[in-house]
């Protein structure tokens, strides 16, 4: 057999593979259009089961990201600040909780906070090997030594029901943590001079300014809920887009994005989407 006789074989064959496959797929439809083996209505029950999977499994990834995921910014939290020696050294859940930090209690092993010391710091690095604090992300040798530590999305953006405590109960994903002290928390490393520890210890709970390290200027902003900004009307508002690495801001109608475009959206709602490398997001409903 030549090449040109074996290409033309193979050429025929694979057209009448396709030909039979088409086939199939239109008696199935057939089959269903006259009540042979699954009806329309069990074919519309399997796509809609299907879609209910796909959503389910999106969401649960969202919430994977959106409570466990540092997107790298260890390379502050830990390579600049330091902030995983503080925490080791001087940070124990008393003094957390105060700062406006929560503990997920649905991961606490049963009694442990009836035998826990909570005012020795290495029951902080006990609940960081548990990730039982919201927002905090730590890696913990064999040693119980702090090696990484970074935060999510959920520090300022989740708090807890306090069904246990104040500051310890079940996650509430989305809403805004007001007891949060940012600046507090960031002012406890030895890597600021004592000018830059005043501002970050200014800002107070419930507030963070997410451009302070870009631009140097001192303008804290409330928390907002992660879930929309329909109920929130500050002078300033802005959305942290975490999983993208842009900060969106605006005042008195214009938007401003770190990688993205500067917008004029005076009266404009819902605003127009902000173009980022990583894709396109939408803010609506902030007035």
């Amino acid at each position: 057999m030549t090449a040109a006789t074996a290409y033309t074989t193979r050429a025929h064959a694979s057209r009448g593979q396709r030909e039979l496959l088409h086939m199939a797929i239109a008696l199935s439809f057939v089959a269903a259009a006259c009540g042979v083996g699954e009806t329309r209505a069990e074919v519309a029950a399997d796509a809609e089961a299907s879609a209910r999977e796909a959503a389910s499994k999106l969401i649960a990834d969202g919430r994977q990201v959106f409570r466990f995921d540092t997107f790298g910014d260890e390379q502050f939290w830990t390579d600049t600040l330091k902030l995983h020696e503080v925490i080791e050294r001087s940070v124990d859940p008393t003094t957390a909780l105060k700062a406006g930090l929560k503990v997920d209690s649905d991961v606490l092993p049963p009694g442990l906070l009836v035998q826990a010391d909570l005012t020795r710091p290495a029951t902080t690095v006990a609940l960081l090997k548990l990730n039982a604090i919201v927002g905090v992300k730590a890696e913990v040798d064999a040693d119980n030594h702090i090696t990484r530590l970074g935060i999510t999305c959920a520090l300022c953006h989740s708090t807890v029901d306090d069904a246990v405590a104040p500051g310890i109960g079940r996650r509430m994903d989305g809403w805004p943590n007001r007891d949060l002290n940012v600046g507090a928390i960031v002012a406890l490393s030895g890597a600021l001079s004592a000018e830059q520890k005043a501002v970050y210890n200014s800002w107070g709970p419930g507030k963070y300014d997410p451009r302070y390290n870009i631009d140097g200027k001192s303008t804290p902003l409330v928390i907002p809920p992660a879930y929309g900004l329909a109920d929130v009307r500050p002078v300033w508002k802005f959305s942290c887009l975490m999983a993208a690495d842009i900060c969106v801001s605006s005042k008195l109608g214009f938007v401003r994005s770190a990688r993205g475009k500067v917008t004029d959206t005076s009266g404009a709602i819902p605003l127009p989407s902000i173009t980022h490398p990583l894709g396109e997001y939408h803010l609506a409903n902030v007035r």
